[in-house]
């Protein structure tokens, strides 16, 4: 059945839920994330909030709740290869990314990402062959948002949060609810 035209003065329910593939860093590197983002709200007079631990995350891939959910969760599985090997990440970045008045601010880094890119360029392969995933953008920029706030903050060094990702996980993203439902994880080799 076609999609209804909309009525004027009615708007589409707004989205409530995103399907995302990420990863997460370990309880060390996100216990780093939080007080480095504590830190800085202080040190820079902002109010937002830090991201608690346990909704810090790399997203990688959003995938569209086309199909009921559990065969989303197997076919984004089936699209995971158990054997990529676990790899090294390291953020030595921090930035205010975008303008609008609520932005995030993240960490990221050049040098320390290459492992994620190569990972996420086979994922999206994997993901693509399977019909699943949305192209990432050609200028993505891996990065993992410490907290949102109207102040922008320019790029500046950091001392590097880092940690060795062993695992994929598929999140369900509560939208304006602050929370993630863990509906999949997916080890990787090592």
């Amino acid at each position: 059945m076609p999609d209804q035209l909309p009525f004027p003065g009615f708007r589409p329910a707004p989205t409530t839920d995103r399907f995302l593939l990420a990863i997460r860093p370990d309880a060390e590197a996100a216990t780093q994330a939080v007080a480095l983002a504590r830190d800085v709200a202080q040190e820079h007079g902002l109010t937002g909030p830090p991201i608690p631990c346990e909704r810090l995350h790399v997203s990688l891939f959003g995938l569209a709740p086309a199909r009921p959910l559990a065969k989303l969760v197997a076919a984004a599985g089936a699209a995971i290869d158990p054997r990529w090997p676990a790899f090294d990440l390291a953020f030595d970045r921090m930035a205010s990314f975008g303008r609008r008045s609520n932005r995030p601010l993240v960490v990221f880094g050049d040098d320390g990402s290459g492992g994620l890119l190569d990972f996420a360029e086979a994922l999206g392969d994997a993901l693509e062959e399977a019909g699943l995933a949305r192209p990432l953008p050609l200028a993505w920029t891996p990065h993992m948002t410490l907290l949102y706030d109207r102040v922008p903050l320019p790029e500046q060094a950091i001392a590097p949060i880092g940690w060795r990702v062993r695992e994929i996980v598929l999140l369900r993203s509560l939208v304006g609810r602050g929370r993630h439902v863990l509906l999949g994880r997916w080890p990787l080799a090592g």
